[in-house]
C-alpha cells in the first residue's frame, strides 16, 4: 500500500462580526492523505460517437499519483 502525506497551510477563520478586534494567528497545518492510486480509470469504456481527423478531447478527473505525465 502506497500512501503520499501532503501538508497544506490554511488560515484561521476569523468572524468579523463577532469580535471588536481583529488578532491574526499562525498558519494551521492541515494534513491530506492521498489514497486513491488505482489506474483503472484509463481503460474506461465511453460511447463518444464518431472521432474526427483531429481527434477528441476526454476530460476526466484522475485519482491520485505518484508519478507526472
Amino acid at each position: 500500500r502506497t500512501q503520499i502525506i501532503l501538508t497544506t497551510l490554511v488560515e484561521d477563520s476569523i468572524s468579523y462580526d463577532e469580535v471588536d478586534s481583529i488578532s491574526i494567528t499562525s498558519p494551521t497545518k492541515i494534513e491530506l492523505v492521498r489514497t486513491n492510486f488505482a489506474e483503472v480509470w484509463m481503460w474506461t469504456t465511453s460511447d463518444n460517437g464518431s472521432v474526427s481527423e483531429e481527434g477528441f478531447t476526454l476530460t476526466k478527473k484522475i485519482p491520485d499519483t505518484i508519478t507526472s505525465w
